[in-house]
Protein backbone atom coordinates (compact mmCIF):
# COMPACT_ATOMS: atom_id res chain seq x y z
CA UNK A 1 0.00 0.00 0.00
CA UNK A 2 1.20 3.42 -0.80
CA UNK A 3 2.96 5.11 2.09
CA UNK A 4 2.39 8.80 2.71
CA UNK A 5 5.99 9.43 3.61
CA UNK A 6 7.46 11.88 1.15
CA UNK A 7 10.54 10.79 -0.76
CA UNK A 8 13.67 12.86 -0.30
CA UNK A 9 13.97 15.71 -2.80
CA UNK A 10 16.23 15.00 -5.78
CA UNK A 11 19.76 16.27 -5.93
CA UNK A 12 19.94 19.41 -8.04
CA UNK A 13 23.04 21.35 -9.10
CA UNK A 14 23.91 24.50 -7.22
CA UNK A 15 24.41 27.34 -9.73
CA UNK A 16 27.59 29.34 -9.66
CA UNK A 17 27.20 32.37 -7.42
CA UNK A 18 29.27 35.34 -8.57
CA UNK A 19 29.48 36.65 -5.02
CA UNK A 20 31.20 33.44 -3.96
CA UNK A 21 34.13 33.93 -6.34
CA UNK A 22 35.99 36.12 -3.88
CA UNK A 23 34.04 37.68 -1.03
CA UNK A 24 34.75 41.14 0.35
CA UNK A 25 36.15 39.77 3.58
CA UNK A 26 38.54 37.47 1.72
CA UNK A 27 39.77 40.41 -0.36
CA UNK A 28 40.46 42.51 2.72
CA UNK A 29 42.07 39.64 4.63
CA UNK A 30 44.27 38.77 1.66
CA UNK A 31 45.37 42.36 1.20
CA UNK A 32 45.98 42.86 4.94
CA UNK A 33 48.08 39.70 5.28
CA UNK A 34 50.07 40.53 2.17
CA UNK A 35 50.64 44.06 3.43
CA UNK A 36 51.89 42.83 6.80
CA UNK A 37 54.15 40.26 5.16
CA UNK A 38 55.77 42.90 2.99
CA UNK A 39 56.27 45.20 5.98
CA UNK A 40 57.98 42.40 7.88
CA UNK A 41 60.17 41.62 4.87
CA UNK A 42 61.21 45.27 4.50
CA UNK A 43 61.88 45.71 8.20
CA UNK A 44 63.95 42.56 8.28
CA UNK A 45 66.32 43.70 5.55
CA UNK A 46 69.79 44.93 6.60
CA UNK A 47 70.51 48.63 6.45
CA UNK A 48 71.66 49.83 3.05
CA UNK A 49 75.15 51.36 2.79
CA UNK A 50 75.11 55.01 1.71
CA UNK A 51 78.51 56.33 0.58
CA UNK A 52 79.37 59.77 1.85
CA UNK A 53 76.90 59.68 4.75
CA UNK A 54 77.56 59.16 8.38
CA UNK A 55 75.97 56.31 10.31
CA UNK A 56 73.12 58.39 11.82
CA UNK A 57 72.40 59.95 8.43
CA UNK A 58 72.40 56.56 6.71
CA UNK A 59 70.01 55.16 9.35
CA UNK A 60 67.62 58.03 8.77
CA UNK A 61 67.65 57.44 5.01
CA UNK A 62 67.13 53.68 5.50
CA UNK A 63 64.14 54.25 7.80
CA UNK A 64 62.39 56.52 5.30
CA UNK A 65 63.10 54.16 2.39
CA UNK A 66 61.73 51.17 4.33
CA UNK A 67 58.54 53.06 5.20
CA UNK A 68 58.03 54.06 1.56
CA UNK A 69 58.73 50.50 0.38
CA UNK A 70 56.28 49.06 2.94
CA UNK A 71 53.46 51.31 1.77
CA UNK A 72 54.28 50.49 -1.84
CA UNK A 73 54.21 46.76 -1.03
CA UNK A 74 50.75 47.03 0.55
CA UNK A 75 49.41 48.89 -2.46
CA UNK A 76 50.96 46.34 -4.80
CA UNK A 77 49.36 43.48 -2.83
CA UNK A 78 45.91 45.06 -3.07
CA UNK A 79 46.42 45.63 -6.78
CA UNK A 80 47.34 41.96 -7.24
CA UNK A 81 44.25 40.88 -5.25
CA UNK A 82 42.05 43.07 -7.42
CA UNK A 83 43.62 41.56 -10.54
CA UNK A 84 42.86 38.04 -9.32
CA UNK A 85 39.29 39.01 -8.50
CA UNK A 86 38.78 40.37 -12.01
CA UNK A 87 40.02 37.08 -13.42
CA UNK A 88 37.60 35.12 -11.23
CA UNK A 89 34.74 37.40 -12.22
CA UNK A 90 35.27 36.81 -15.90
CA UNK A 91 35.08 33.02 -15.61
CA UNK A 92 31.79 31.25 -14.81
CA UNK A 93 32.09 27.63 -15.97
CA UNK A 94 29.23 26.42 -13.76
CA UNK A 95 26.78 28.56 -15.72
CA UNK A 96 27.14 26.38 -18.79
CA UNK A 97 23.50 26.11 -20.02
CA UNK A 98 23.79 22.65 -21.65
CA UNK A 99 25.14 21.17 -18.41
CA UNK A 100 22.48 22.87 -16.29
CA UNK A 101 19.80 21.78 -18.74
CA UNK A 102 20.79 18.12 -18.51
CA UNK A 103 21.09 18.28 -14.73
CA UNK A 104 17.62 19.79 -14.42
CA UNK A 105 16.11 17.17 -16.71
CA UNK A 106 17.92 14.44 -14.77
CA UNK A 107 16.45 15.80 -11.53
CA UNK A 108 12.88 15.77 -12.89
CA UNK A 109 13.10 12.36 -14.51
CA UNK A 110 14.77 10.96 -11.41
CA UNK A 111 11.95 12.42 -9.35
CA UNK A 112 9.29 10.57 -11.33
CA UNK A 113 11.39 7.43 -11.65
CA UNK A 114 11.78 7.20 -7.86
CA UNK A 115 8.02 7.55 -7.41
CA UNK A 116 6.96 5.25 -10.26
CA UNK A 117 5.96 2.28 -8.01
CA UNK A 118 3.97 4.57 -5.70
CA UNK A 119 2.28 6.29 -8.66
CA UNK A 120 1.39 2.94 -10.23
CA UNK A 121 -0.04 1.57 -7.00
CA UNK A 122 -1.96 4.70 -6.01
CA UNK A 123 -3.61 5.33 -9.38
CA UNK A 124 -4.41 1.64 -9.86
CA UNK A 125 -6.11 1.52 -6.46
CA UNK A 126 -8.00 4.73 -7.17
CA UNK A 127 -9.31 3.42 -10.50
CA UNK A 128 -10.29 0.08 -8.95
CA UNK A 129 -12.12 1.75 -6.05
CA UNK A 130 -13.86 4.15 -8.42
CA UNK A 131 -15.09 1.25 -10.56
CA UNK A 132 -16.33 -0.65 -7.50
CA UNK A 133 -18.19 2.44 -6.27
CA UNK A 134 -19.80 2.98 -9.67
CA UNK A 135 -20.84 -0.67 -9.86
CA UNK A 136 -22.28 -0.54 -6.33
CA UNK A 137 -24.33 2.55 -7.18
CA UNK A 138 -25.64 0.98 -10.38
CA UNK A 139 -26.59 -2.17 -8.53
CA UNK A 140 -28.54 -0.32 -5.84
CA UNK A 141 -29.80 2.44 -8.15
CA UNK A 142 -28.22 5.24 -6.10
CA UNK A 143 -27.19 8.60 -7.52
CA UNK A 144 -26.51 10.69 -4.42
CA UNK A 145 -23.12 10.60 -2.64
CA UNK A 146 -22.69 8.73 0.61
CA UNK A 147 -23.58 10.57 3.82
CA UNK A 148 -21.59 9.88 6.97
CA UNK A 149 -19.44 11.83 9.43
CA UNK A 150 -15.78 12.23 8.64
CA UNK A 151 -14.77 11.58 12.25
CA UNK A 152 -16.44 9.11 14.63
CA UNK A 153 -14.90 10.78 17.65
CA UNK A 154 -16.31 14.18 16.71
CA UNK A 155 -19.69 12.66 15.89
CA UNK A 156 -20.11 10.88 19.24
CA UNK A 157 -18.54 13.52 21.50
CA UNK A 158 -21.93 14.81 22.72
CA UNK A 159 -23.20 11.30 23.33
CA UNK A 160 -20.61 10.78 26.06
CA UNK A 161 -21.73 14.02 27.73
CA UNK A 162 -25.39 12.94 27.60
CA UNK A 163 -24.51 9.58 29.15
CA UNK A 164 -22.71 11.36 31.98
CA UNK A 165 -25.61 13.73 32.62
CA UNK A 166 -28.10 10.86 32.45
CA UNK A 167 -26.04 8.88 34.97
CA UNK A 168 -26.03 11.78 37.45
CA UNK A 169 -29.78 12.37 37.10
CA UNK A 170 -30.68 8.71 37.46
CA UNK A 171 -28.34 8.30 40.43
CA UNK A 172 -30.02 11.23 42.20
CA UNK A 173 -33.48 9.82 41.42
CA UNK A 174 -32.57 6.28 42.60
CA UNK A 175 -31.00 7.28 45.91
CA UNK A 176 -34.05 6.16 48.00
CA UNK A 177 -34.26 2.88 46.08
CA UNK A 178 -30.75 1.61 46.80
CA UNK A 179 -29.53 0.30 50.16
CA UNK A 180 -25.85 1.05 49.32
CA UNK A 181 -26.16 4.82 49.42
CA UNK A 182 -24.48 7.19 46.95
CA UNK A 183 -22.02 4.65 45.56
CA UNK A 184 -24.74 2.13 44.88
CA UNK A 185 -26.97 4.74 43.25
CA UNK A 186 -24.12 5.93 40.99
CA UNK A 187 -23.35 2.35 39.92
CA UNK A 188 -27.00 1.61 39.24
CA UNK A 189 -27.45 4.84 37.30
CA UNK A 190 -24.34 4.15 35.19
CA UNK A 191 -25.52 0.61 34.42
CA UNK A 192 -28.97 1.77 33.33
CA UNK A 193 -27.57 4.65 31.21
CA UNK A 194 -25.04 2.37 29.52
CA UNK A 195 -27.63 -0.34 28.77
CA UNK A 196 -30.27 2.03 27.39
CA UNK A 197 -27.66 3.96 25.34
CA UNK A 198 -26.41 0.73 23.80
CA UNK A 199 -29.99 -0.27 22.91
CA UNK A 200 -30.56 3.18 21.39
CA UNK A 201 -27.41 2.86 19.25
CA UNK A 202 -28.50 -0.61 18.10
CA UNK A 203 -31.95 0.73 17.16
CA UNK A 204 -30.55 3.70 15.23
CA UNK A 205 -27.47 2.14 13.60
CA UNK A 206 -29.01 -1.30 12.93
CA UNK A 207 -32.79 -1.48 12.84
CA UNK A 208 -33.66 1.95 11.39
CA UNK A 209 -30.89 1.85 8.76
CA UNK A 210 -31.67 -1.70 7.65
CA UNK A 211 -35.32 -0.80 7.11
CA UNK A 212 -34.12 1.58 4.33
CA UNK A 213 -31.83 -1.04 2.75
CA UNK A 214 -32.68 -1.89 -0.88
CA UNK A 215 -32.27 -5.65 -0.39
CA UNK A 216 -35.15 -7.78 0.86
CA UNK A 217 -32.98 -9.65 3.35
CA UNK A 218 -31.56 -6.56 4.98
CA UNK A 219 -34.97 -4.87 5.02
CA UNK A 220 -36.47 -7.94 6.74
CA UNK A 221 -33.76 -7.87 9.39
CA UNK A 222 -34.52 -4.21 10.08
CA UNK A 223 -38.30 -4.74 10.21
CA UNK A 224 -37.98 -7.68 12.63
CA UNK A 225 -35.28 -6.21 14.89
CA UNK A 226 -36.91 -2.78 15.34
CA UNK A 227 -39.95 -3.90 17.42
CA UNK A 228 -37.82 -6.32 19.41
CA UNK A 229 -35.19 -3.75 20.39
CA UNK A 230 -37.79 -1.05 20.98
CA UNK A 231 -39.87 -3.32 23.23
CA UNK A 232 -36.80 -4.29 25.21
CA UNK A 233 -35.86 -0.64 25.68
CA UNK A 234 -39.38 0.36 26.82
CA UNK A 235 -39.54 -2.61 29.17
CA UNK A 236 -36.22 -1.65 30.85
CA UNK A 237 -37.33 1.98 31.16
CA UNK A 238 -40.68 0.96 32.71
CA UNK A 239 -39.00 -1.47 35.07
CA UNK A 240 -36.67 1.26 36.36
CA UNK A 241 -39.60 3.69 36.72
CA UNK A 242 -41.74 1.16 38.66
CA UNK A 243 -38.72 0.26 40.79
CA UNK A 244 -38.36 3.92 41.76
CA UNK A 245 -42.14 4.26 42.33
CA UNK A 246 -42.31 1.31 44.72
CA UNK A 247 -39.19 2.38 46.57
CA UNK A 248 -40.74 5.78 47.21
CA UNK A 249 -44.00 4.28 48.46
CA UNK A 250 -42.48 1.69 50.81
CA UNK A 251 -39.29 3.62 51.71
CA UNK A 252 -37.31 0.47 50.91
CA UNK A 253 -35.78 -1.26 47.87
CA UNK A 254 -38.46 -3.60 46.45
CA UNK A 255 -37.74 -7.09 45.20
CA UNK A 256 -37.83 -8.04 41.56
CA UNK A 257 -41.04 -10.09 41.98
CA UNK A 258 -42.89 -7.12 43.47
CA UNK A 259 -41.67 -4.79 40.69
CA UNK A 260 -42.64 -7.22 37.92
CA UNK A 261 -46.07 -7.82 39.45
CA UNK A 262 -46.77 -4.11 39.72
CA UNK A 263 -45.46 -3.51 36.18
CA UNK A 264 -47.83 -6.03 34.57
CA UNK A 265 -50.86 -5.27 36.76
CA UNK A 266 -50.63 -1.45 36.76
CA UNK A 267 -48.22 -0.38 33.98
CA UNK A 268 -49.17 3.31 34.10
CA UNK A 269 -49.47 3.68 37.84
CA UNK A 270 -46.35 5.77 38.50
CA UNK A 271 -45.41 8.56 40.84
CA UNK A 272 -43.95 11.83 39.61
CA UNK A 273 -40.41 10.58 40.35
CA UNK A 274 -41.06 7.43 38.32
CA UNK A 275 -42.44 9.42 35.38
CA UNK A 276 -39.42 11.74 35.40
CA UNK A 277 -37.04 8.78 35.51
CA UNK A 278 -38.95 7.13 32.63
CA UNK A 279 -38.59 10.22 30.43
CA UNK A 280 -34.91 10.60 31.33
CA UNK A 281 -34.19 7.01 30.31
CA UNK A 282 -36.17 7.14 27.08
CA UNK A 283 -34.78 10.58 26.19
CA UNK A 284 -31.16 9.41 26.48
CA UNK A 285 -31.93 6.29 24.45
CA UNK A 286 -33.67 8.40 21.74
CA UNK A 287 -30.62 10.69 21.48
CA UNK A 288 -28.37 7.63 21.16
CA UNK A 289 -30.65 6.21 18.44
CA UNK A 290 -30.47 9.49 16.52
CA UNK A 291 -26.68 9.57 16.74
CA UNK A 292 -26.48 5.92 15.72
CA UNK A 293 -28.68 6.52 12.68
CA UNK A 294 -26.45 9.42 11.53
CA UNK A 295 -23.19 7.55 12.27
CA UNK A 296 -23.20 6.05 8.77
CA UNK A 297 -25.07 6.28 5.50
CA UNK A 298 -28.72 5.20 5.80
CA UNK A 299 -28.06 2.48 3.25
CA UNK A 300 -25.85 -0.23 4.85
CA UNK A 301 -22.63 -0.96 2.98
CA UNK A 302 -22.53 2.35 1.11
CA UNK A 303 -20.11 3.95 3.55
CA UNK A 304 -17.49 1.19 3.28
CA UNK A 305 -17.38 1.37 -0.52
CA UNK A 306 -17.31 5.16 -0.55
CA UNK A 307 -14.64 5.41 2.16
CA UNK A 308 -12.36 3.03 0.24
CA UNK A 309 -12.66 5.24 -2.84
CA UNK A 310 -12.08 8.46 -0.84
CA UNK A 311 -8.93 7.00 0.78
CA UNK A 312 -7.56 5.94 -2.62
CA UNK A 313 -8.34 9.38 -4.07
CA UNK A 314 -6.64 11.09 -1.11
CA UNK A 315 -3.54 8.95 -1.72
CA UNK A 316 -3.39 10.10 -5.33
CA UNK A 317 -3.88 13.74 -4.31
CA UNK A 318 -1.17 13.45 -1.66
CA UNK A 319 1.24 11.91 -4.16
CA UNK A 320 0.49 14.64 -6.72
CA UNK A 321 1.07 17.36 -4.12
CA UNK A 322 4.31 15.67 -3.08
CA UNK A 323 5.56 15.63 -6.68
CA UNK A 324 4.62 19.28 -7.17
CA UNK A 325 6.41 20.18 -3.96
CA UNK A 326 9.54 18.39 -5.16
CA UNK A 327 9.39 20.23 -8.50
CA UNK A 328 9.00 23.46 -6.55
CA UNK A 329 12.13 22.56 -4.57
CA UNK A 330 14.01 22.21 -7.87
CA UNK A 331 12.83 25.69 -8.79
CA UNK A 332 13.98 27.13 -5.47
CA UNK A 333 17.44 25.55 -5.68
CA UNK A 334 18.13 25.89 -9.40
CA UNK A 335 15.97 28.50 -11.10
CA UNK A 336 15.85 31.23 -8.45
CA UNK A 337 19.68 31.56 -8.18
CA UNK A 338 19.94 31.72 -11.97
CA UNK A 339 17.48 34.60 -12.07
CA UNK A 340 19.54 36.47 -9.47
CA UNK A 341 22.76 36.33 -11.52
CA UNK A 342 22.34 39.72 -13.31
CA UNK A 343 21.85 41.54 -10.01
CA UNK A 344 24.87 39.78 -8.51
CA UNK A 345 27.00 40.60 -11.55
CA UNK A 346 26.14 44.30 -11.25
CA UNK A 347 26.91 44.28 -7.54
CA UNK A 348 30.26 42.58 -8.17
CA UNK A 349 31.20 45.07 -10.90
CA UNK A 350 30.34 47.98 -8.61
CA UNK A 351 32.52 46.44 -5.91
CA UNK A 352 35.47 46.08 -8.30
CA UNK A 353 35.16 49.68 -9.45
CA UNK A 354 35.00 50.84 -5.84
CA UNK A 355 38.21 48.89 -5.10
CA UNK A 356 39.93 50.44 -8.12
CA UNK A 357 38.92 53.97 -7.07
CA UNK A 358 40.16 53.22 -3.56
CA UNK A 359 43.54 52.08 -4.91
CA UNK A 360 43.90 55.23 -6.97
CA UNK A 361 43.09 57.46 -4.00
CA UNK A 362 45.51 55.49 -1.86
CA UNK A 363 48.28 55.92 -4.46
CA UNK A 364 47.71 59.69 -4.50
CA UNK A 365 47.87 59.84 -0.71
CA UNK A 366 51.03 57.72 -0.73
CA UNK A 367 52.74 60.11 -3.16
CA UNK A 368 51.99 63.07 -0.90
CA UNK A 369 53.12 61.16 2.18
CA UNK A 370 56.34 60.04 0.48
CA UNK A 371 57.18 63.64 -0.46
CA UNK A 372 56.54 64.81 3.08
CA UNK A 373 58.70 62.11 4.67
CA UNK A 374 61.58 62.77 2.24
CA UNK A 375 61.46 66.47 3.04
CA UNK A 376 61.46 65.80 6.78
CA UNK A 377 64.40 63.40 6.46
CA UNK A 378 66.44 65.93 4.48
CA UNK A 379 65.69 68.67 7.02
CA UNK A 380 66.74 66.38 9.88
CA UNK A 381 70.03 65.54 8.16
CA UNK A 382 70.72 69.22 7.41
CA UNK A 383 70.03 70.14 11.04
CA UNK A 384 72.37 67.38 12.21
CA UNK A 385 75.12 68.65 9.94
CA UNK A 386 74.77 72.22 11.21
CA UNK A 387 75.12 71.03 14.78
CA UNK A 388 78.11 68.91 13.85
CA UNK A 389 79.87 71.82 12.14
CA UNK A 390 79.42 74.17 15.09
CA UNK A 391 80.80 71.63 17.54
CA UNK A 392 83.90 70.66 15.58
CA UNK A 393 87.17 71.96 17.17
CA UNK A 394 89.35 72.16 14.05
CA UNK A 395 86.70 73.84 11.85
CA UNK A 396 87.46 71.43 8.99
CA UNK A 397 84.35 70.44 6.94
CA UNK A 398 84.39 66.82 5.71
CA UNK A 399 83.67 66.25 2.07
CA UNK A 400 80.57 64.20 2.73
CA UNK A 401 78.92 67.18 4.45
CA UNK A 402 78.65 68.85 1.08
CA UNK A 403 76.74 65.92 -0.51
CA UNK A 404 72.95 66.01 -0.73
CA UNK A 405 71.40 62.75 0.55
CA UNK A 406 69.34 60.95 -2.12
CA UNK A 407 66.36 58.85 -0.93
CA UNK A 408 65.23 56.17 -3.39
CA UNK A 409 61.53 56.28 -4.22
CA UNK A 410 59.90 53.75 -6.55
CA UNK A 411 56.09 54.26 -6.23
CA UNK A 412 53.76 51.56 -7.39
CA UNK A 413 51.82 52.53 -10.46
CA UNK A 414 48.23 51.34 -10.69
CA UNK A 415 47.83 50.10 -14.24
CA UNK A 416 45.87 52.52 -16.37
CA UNK A 417 44.39 49.57 -18.27
CA UNK A 418 43.05 47.93 -15.11
CA UNK A 419 39.82 49.95 -15.24
CA UNK A 420 39.34 48.95 -18.87
CA UNK A 421 39.84 45.30 -18.03
CA UNK A 422 37.45 45.59 -15.10
CA UNK A 423 34.80 47.02 -17.41
CA UNK A 424 35.43 44.26 -19.97
CA UNK A 425 35.32 41.51 -17.35
CA UNK A 426 32.15 42.97 -15.79
CA UNK A 427 30.52 43.16 -19.21
CA UNK A 428 31.47 39.56 -19.92
CA UNK A 429 30.15 38.47 -16.51
CA UNK A 430 26.92 40.41 -17.12
CA UNK A 431 26.52 38.66 -20.45
CA UNK A 432 26.99 35.26 -18.82
CA UNK A 433 24.56 36.25 -16.06
CA UNK A 434 21.97 37.37 -18.63
CA UNK A 435 22.33 34.06 -20.45
CA UNK A 436 21.91 32.21 -17.15
CA UNK A 437 18.81 34.25 -16.32
CA UNK A 438 17.37 33.60 -19.77
CA UNK A 439 17.99 29.90 -19.33
CA UNK A 440 16.44 30.12 -15.85
CA UNK A 441 13.26 31.54 -17.39
CA UNK A 442 13.06 28.64 -19.84
CA UNK A 443 13.68 26.12 -17.06
CA UNK A 444 11.04 27.84 -14.91
CA UNK A 445 8.49 27.58 -17.72
CA UNK A 446 9.41 23.93 -18.19
CA UNK A 447 8.91 23.25 -14.48
CA UNK A 448 5.56 25.08 -14.58
CA UNK A 449 4.44 22.95 -17.50
CA UNK A 450 5.61 19.87 -15.62
CA UNK A 451 3.50 20.88 -12.63
CA UNK A 452 0.50 21.57 -14.86
CA UNK A 453 0.86 18.17 -16.50
CA UNK A 454 1.43 16.21 -13.30
CA UNK A 455 -1.87 14.37 -13.67
CA UNK A 456 -1.10 13.37 -17.26
CA UNK A 457 2.42 12.23 -16.36
CA UNK A 458 1.14 10.18 -13.44
CA UNK A 459 -1.55 8.64 -15.65
CA UNK A 460 1.10 7.77 -18.24
CA UNK A 461 3.20 6.07 -15.56
CA UNK A 462 0.17 4.15 -14.28
CA UNK A 463 -0.62 2.80 -17.77
CA UNK A 464 2.48 0.61 -17.75
CA UNK A 465 2.08 -3.09 -17.11
CA UNK A 466 4.80 -3.22 -14.47
CA UNK A 467 5.61 -0.51 -11.93
CA UNK A 468 9.34 -0.72 -12.71
CA UNK A 469 9.08 -0.07 -16.43
CA UNK A 470 11.08 2.97 -17.55
CA UNK A 471 9.18 3.75 -20.75
CA UNK A 472 7.20 6.69 -19.28
CA UNK A 473 10.39 8.13 -17.78
CA UNK A 474 12.19 7.95 -21.14
CA UNK A 475 9.20 9.59 -22.81
CA UNK A 476 9.22 12.30 -20.16
CA UNK A 477 12.92 12.97 -20.73
CA UNK A 478 12.30 13.29 -24.47
CA UNK A 479 9.46 15.74 -23.87
CA UNK A 480 11.53 17.87 -21.51
CA UNK A 481 14.51 17.94 -23.87
CA UNK A 482 12.26 19.00 -26.74
CA UNK A 483 10.77 21.79 -24.61
CA UNK A 484 14.27 23.23 -24.11
CA UNK A 485 15.54 22.53 -27.63
CA UNK A 486 14.83 26.11 -28.70
CA UNK A 487 17.15 27.52 -26.03
CA UNK A 488 20.38 28.30 -27.87
CA UNK A 489 22.82 29.68 -25.35
CA UNK A 490 26.56 29.80 -25.78
CA UNK A 491 28.74 28.64 -22.89
CA UNK A 492 30.49 31.28 -20.76
CA UNK A 493 33.69 32.76 -22.13
CA UNK A 494 37.12 32.14 -20.64
CA UNK A 495 39.21 34.29 -18.34
CA UNK A 496 40.08 37.83 -19.25
CA UNK A 497 43.69 38.72 -20.08
CA UNK A 498 44.96 41.26 -17.54
CA UNK A 499 48.17 43.29 -17.35
CA UNK A 500 50.73 42.00 -14.82
CA UNK A 501 50.96 43.74 -11.49
CA UNK A 502 54.04 45.69 -10.44
CA UNK A 503 55.25 42.76 -8.35
CA UNK A 504 54.91 40.37 -11.30
CA UNK A 505 56.61 42.88 -13.58
CA UNK A 506 59.47 43.20 -11.13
Amino acid sequence: MFSKKASPPPLVPKPHDLMQALSYKEVLDHARLEHQARHLAVKGEPAASHAGLSAPEADTVDLVERRIAGRAGGLDAQTAALTEEVQLLAAAPDLDPPILQQRTIDSITGLFAARTPAIHQAITDERTRRALLAAWRDEHHIVRPAQYPKSRLVHFRWLLAVVGIETLLEASMLMPATPDGLLGAAGLGLSIATLTTALGLAIGYGALRYIAAPGVTKKSVGVLSLPVLTSLLVFIALYVAHYRHLAGVNDDAPSDEVVMTHLFEQPIDLSSQGVILLFITLGGAAFAAWKGYLASDPIPGYEAVDRAFVDARDNVNYLRDDIRGAVGAIRDTAVAPLLRQPKLARAKAAHLNALLIGLQHKRDRMAVLDTQEIALAQRAIAHFRRLNLTTRADGITPAHFAETPVIAVSPVQVSADLGTHIAAAAQEASLNAAQAAEFGLHVGRMLDRTNDCTNEIMASVAQTNQPKETTPTISLRTTLEQSLATVKLSPPAGQATLPPSSTQAA
